[in-house]
């Protein structure tokens, strides 16, 4: 979440797209947006947040004016911009970050790396094509473990609750729900 304040008549936002869903929220004047009707960039992953190349162009974009206590939403990976009306203004920005596949799948890798030395060994091994102890089978047997809808799902749900746990959690590390199960 951020605020971004402009002066009046300046440009807010130059043109770019959000790695996340936005619902920008007019706390103070007025702002002219511009936003295509389609992503730019499908499914945008955070590695992809320097994506503001000055030559890409609206293809169908329209043209939305915000006033105090609008709500605007954008979609992830759509182009926009933002301009301040003629008085200052301020708007508040709500990133909202679903769990993709791609979080489910890196997370269960990360875990298991994490856990098993093996997995962190060079592929680089004189020990055998896979590195060593194993990994390279772990590997196999793990992306095969995974192979079934159902064992997806499940995964899928683990890394729910875990990532629910983890917003659950205040600055001071103290969980603020009364379970999980509060969040879900």
């Amino acid at each position: 979440m951020s605020a971004i304040y402009s002066p009046a008549g300046a440009r807010s936002t130059p043109n770019h797209i959000d790695t996340c869903d936005v619902l920008a929220v007019q706390l103070h004047g007025e702002k002219s947006w511009t936003v295509d009707d389609r992503p730019r960039v499908l499914n945008a992953l955070p590695s992809q947040t320097d994506a503001r190349p000055d030559e890409w162009h609206f293809s169908n974009a329209m043209d939305v004016t915000t006033r105090v206590g609008d709500a605007l939403f954008i979609p992830r990976g759509v182009l926009h911009n933002a301009m301040a009306s003629d008085v200052d203004s301020l708007h508040l920005v709500i990133g909202l970050s679903p769990l993709t596949w791609h979080d489910v799948l890196t997370r269960k890798l990360q875990d298991l790396c994490d856990t098993d030395p093996a997995l962190r060994g060079s592929v680089l091994s004189t020990t055998g094509p896979f590195g060593q102890h194993g990994a390279g089978e772990k590997v196999a047997a793990l992306l095969a473990g995974m192979a079934s809808e159902e064992s997806l799902a499940t995964l899928a749900k683990e890394t729910m609750r875990k990532r629910g746990y983890e917003y659950a959690l205040n600055s001071d590390g103290q969980v603020f729900a009364k379970s999980i199960e509060d969040l879900f």
